[in-house]
This record gives C-alpha cells, structure tokens and sequence, in this order.
C-alpha cells in the first residue's frame, strides 16, 4: 500500500494544482482536509492513466472509488 501512494502522490499533487476532479455525482473530496481523493478504476482495477488520459471503450466499466491515504 505504501508503494501505492508513493506511486500515485504526484498524480494527487498534479489534479490538486489543477483543481481538476474533486467532485464526483455531487460527492466532493478534498486531500488536504480529510486525506482522501478519487481514483479511476477500470474493469475493478486501477487505471494506469489519469481520468484525462483514459480512452473509454464499450464494453468496459469506469468507477471511482474513494481512496483514504494512511
């Protein structure tokens, strides 16, 4: 899990600047209030893109799950 968040902290630090995807079907998460922030998963798995990166092809299930940092 450890290695997780180091992996995806400059994503978090990079979305947080841009003020892009903290809201989510009126849900709002803020990391630097409650440590917590979305993530894209694909087919049930984390996505190795960001949301602005994906390519969305039929067939396939988007979900956002709401990630606690430790």
């Amino acid at each position: 899990l450890n290695v997780y968040h180091e992996q995806t902290q400059p994503l978090i630090d990079y979305y947080d600047k841009k003020n892009i995807l903290k809201t989510v079907d009126g849900t709002t998460l803020d990391y630097n209030k409650d440590g917590k922030y979305w993530s894209l998963y694909v087919n049930n798995e984390l996505s190795p893109v960001g949301v602005d990166q994906v390519n969305v092809e039929e067939g396939k299930t988007y979900t956002f799950k709401v990630i606690k940092a430790e």
